[in-house]
């Protein structure tokens, strides 16, 4: 059974290390394998590239993080779910 890492971040407790995670991306649910990930894989989930697209996560209470390339800890705590947000073209 995968552990939802949502519902533990609403209950302020750290999920336990687990075989599977379930996790939100925009308004997606999907299951993950590892408690470690990558922001490059969570955008793949969703199918959008990180040269078009910035990642977030949410962390209880609201604040957002932004996450991109860098790794993650599922099991950190406090991460209620992933955004995605569109890069805007610089002008100049």
């Amino acid at each position: 059974m995968a552990i939802d890492i949502e519902e533990y971040s609403k209950q302020n407790r750290r999920p336990p290390r687990s075989d599977a995670y379930k996790i939100r991306v925009d308004r997606q649910t999907f299951i993950v394998e590892k408690a470690i990930i990558a922001g490059e894989e969570i955008l793949a989930l969703v199918e959008k590239s990180l040269s078009e697209w910035s990642l977030n996560m949410k962390i209880h209470g609201g604040r957002r993080i932004k996450v991109d390339a860098r790794t993650i800890d599922l099991c950190e705590g406090r991460i209620e779910r992933f955004e995605t947000v569109r890069r805007q073209a610089q002008q100049g």
